[in-house]
């Protein structure tokens, strides 16, 4: 076989393989005379092998089939040079010369053909700088690119780059990256475009570009590559706390972004059969090969192989993350508290991801916002492992003996819910839930017992209000099914607000709403998870629903002492040093309100401490500001000054009263604001009526 190149012109397609020659060059003509391209057949067995070997497969090319023809211009073997080079070397340690006088050759085409584009790499790419018409050249395909999107780094493998001249002048990348879609991992892709653009522009502004081309690529490269071990650690289902943006729902072409302050729920496989679209083929992980999973350029000698992982260079532990959630028993210590660390699941899939493979996980995590109650994809850099509130339960104004029965009978479930031979029904598949009814006035402490309890027992927490359900039967089938499943496969604690059309007793002409009422009864009845239902209305609950109900507890409007430890739970909360002055007497006197709930004191706590800010205190809020809060909620100077004057005092016919003989008395049965009780009006009062008062009220 001669060691030359053939050039040949040829009408249309037809070739002139030239299977005598190494190379065979065919210049290509239409019809009408008028050049149309080259193309190139490499008809050399040594050649073949050494290709076949160093590139394999390229965008749109084989080099593993008999006959391996190119169409110019040949980026791919330029994109090879380097690799052609050692090649070469190797072959002459080997000393086979029928094989090195072929990649000699082969080497000086390549480098004669692309002679222009090499002098141009070599003066501008050392300098970070590249024109549109060679951007091609730092495009090699399995190339480790960089990307910052929504502010946060991640990188990808280059498949491949495209020129378009219509409509527009642009290059279209296409990238892969590593997903797992809730049962493998795989390849995704996705596309950058740049468009065209005038004389020299610095890499590292492009929308993407090689990640050898960041200012500190080795710092980036170790980060990405931790974070992906973090990727890798989030298969099966978590809970997490999460404060950064969550990306919903395409909408006009663009990511519908949520802001999150709460906790998510990250389960790549219940998100994949809730939004189908998501999750497209992944191809093999096999597909992204050692060779081209590597970054590599033949014009950039700064590029530097994937590295192994060192000792030192061990993932951090993210254990703290919530995972497990059906081997709860196990993770309780002697003590009978749940822990505060339960150990992280094994990651489910086979093996393990390569550090070229965490380097190119995605930056994403497919998950469920508990506070928007919408599928989300989350940031991995922002997740945080969750601080449960142990101490929430004992700030309950409730009964201990209220608290420790909900808590163990949800406690006892959890445990039984792991057991599948636990009780059913007569029916198999009914009666495995627990139902909670919570009624009592507003601000009693309803939703913060299922809050405290969910926070007790480490459960993820779903609030809903019973208008979010709809208000016909078939609204009800469309909406429920969907919430009641995901609850039941977190494991999470079920919170229905406002459940007045659901428990208020039904009556014979209410067509409507008794049938949506048996509606929910036939979901209940199939629901094995836990449920809690409050009201502040329903006097008369159904009966359907008291032979279903586990427990039904009454709130009752807080008392003295009940309001007394809410006052002194939420001042020390905020933690300042005002309100941790605040002596037992301010206490008593805060707490003689009447028909101040625990929400009201909460809004006047966090008011004066806002109030004080606004005032330039440093050390937060004091009496002065909490009585402008009361003030604010009815209490107004005014009323005060008369009740000292003695004016007006058919008003105070209410007064309720502590007499020495008959105990507490309220004259008749007007309604009551709270006022601000001070040491003038108390004496005067006290020596008018002739009776000793605890508190006093002024009618609406």
């Amino acid at each position: 076989m001669k060691v030359s190149l053939k050039r040949t012109d040829q009408p249309g397609e037809t070739t002139d393989r030239g299977a005598d020659h190494v190379l065979c060059e065919t210049r290509h003509f239409n019809a009408q005379g008028d050049f149309t391209h080259r193309s190139l057949n490499i008809n050399s067995p040594h050649l073949k092998d050494a290709l076949h070997g160093i590139i394999g497969d390229y965008p749109g090319i084989s080099f593993r089939t008999e006959n391996v023809h190119l169409r110019a211009p040949y980026r791919c073997l330029f994109h090879y040079l380097d690799e052609l080079r050692r090649e070469l070397e190797e072959q002459k340690i080997r000393r086979k010369n029928e094989s090195i006088e072929h990649l000699e050759f082969l080497v000086g085409f390549i480098e004669e053909e692309f002679e222009e584009v090499r002098f141009e790499a070599g003066n501008y790419l050392p300098e970070g700088l590249v024109s549109y018409e060679s951007l091609w050249t730092i495009f090699k395909p399995g190339t480790i690119m960089f990307q910052s999107s929504f502010g946060h780094q991640h990188a990808l493998s280059l498949v491949r780059a495209d020129y378009y001249h219509k409509p527009v002048e642009q290059v279209i990348l296409t990238l892969a990256y590593v997903d797992y879609n809730g049962k493998e991992f795989g390849l995704a892709n996705s596309k950058v475009t740049l468009h065209t653009f005038e004389g020299l522009e610095r890499i590292s502004e492009l929308p993407a570009y090689p990640l050898i081309y960041h200012p500190r690529h080795n710092v980036v490269r170790r980060t990405l590559m931790t974070r992906g071990r973090r990727f890798e650690s989030f298969v099966g289902r978590h809970y997490a706390e999460y404060k950064d943006i969550g990306l919903g729902e395409m909408v006009n072409g663009l990511r519908k972004q949520y802001h999150i302050n709460g906790r998510v729920i990250i389960d790549a496989d219940t998100y994949s059969r809730f939004n189908p679209s998501r999750f497209g083929p992944l191809k093999p992980l096999a597909s992204l090969t050692p060779t081209n999973s590597a970054p590599a350029s033949s014009i950039n000698s700064r590029t530097s192989p994937g590295r192994s992982r060192a000792p030192g260079d061990n993932p951090p532990d993210y254990s703290d993350y919530t995972s497990d959630y059906s081997d709860y028993e196990d993770d309780r210590p002697a003590a009978d508290k749940p822990s505060e660390k339960p150990p992280l699941q094994a990651p489910s899939h086979r093996g393990g991801l390569t550090d070229a493979q965490c380097l190119i996980t995605h930056y994403l995590l497919p998950g469920f916002s508990m506070c928007k109650k919408s599928w989300v994809e989350v940031f991995i850099d922002t997740l945080a492992p969750i601080h449960w509130n142990h101490a929430a339960l004992d700030t309950l104004a409730i009964p201990m003996q209220k608290k420790a029965l909900m808590t163990t009978l949800v406690e006892a479930h959890i445990k039984s819910a792991a057991n599948i031979t636990g009780y059913d029904d007569v029916i198999v598949g009914k009666g495995r839930g627990h139902v909670f009814v919570l009624r009592g006035p507003p601000g009693v402490g309803k939703t913060l017992t299922v809050e405290a309890i969910a926070e007790q027992t480490r459960r993820p927490l779903y609030t809903l209000s019973a208008g979010e359900l709809g208000s016909t039967p078939h609204e009800l089938t469309i909406s429920l099914p969907p919430i009641l499943e995901l609850a039941t496969a977190w494991k999470a604690i079920l919170l229905l607000e406002e459940a007045d059309v659901f428990l208020e007793a039904r009556a014979p002409g209410e067509v409507h709403r008794n049938m949506l009422f048996s509606t929910f009864m036939k979901f209940l009845d199939g629901y094995k998870g836990i449920i809690f239902m409050t009201t502040n209305r329903v006097a008369v609950i159904d009966d359907a629903i008291k032979s279903r109900a586990h427990v039904m507890l009454n709130y009752s409007e807080l008392g003295f002492h009940e309001r007394r430890g809410v006052w002194e739970s939420m001042l020390m909360r905020e933690g300042n040093g005002s309100f941790a002055l605040l002596e037992n007497r301010t206490l008593d006197e805060l707490a003689m309100r009447e028909r101040v709930d625990g929400r009201m004191i909460r809004n006047v706590v966090v008011g004066a401490r806002g109030l004080g800010e606004r005032r330039g205190k440093t050390d937060g809020a004091g009496q002065e500001e909490i009585a402008a809060m009361l003030e604010s909620m009815g209490v107004h100077p005014v009323q005060m000054a008369a009740a000292r004057s003695g004016k007006g005092r058919e008003k105070w016919r209410g007064v309720s009263v502590v007499s020495g003989k008959d105990g507490m008395q309220v004259v008749d049965d007007e309604i009551w604001t709270p006022l601000w009780f001070d040491k003038i009006t108390k004496p005067a009062l006290e020596k008018d009526v002739g009776a000793e008062f605890s508190r006093f009220e002024r009618s609406v």
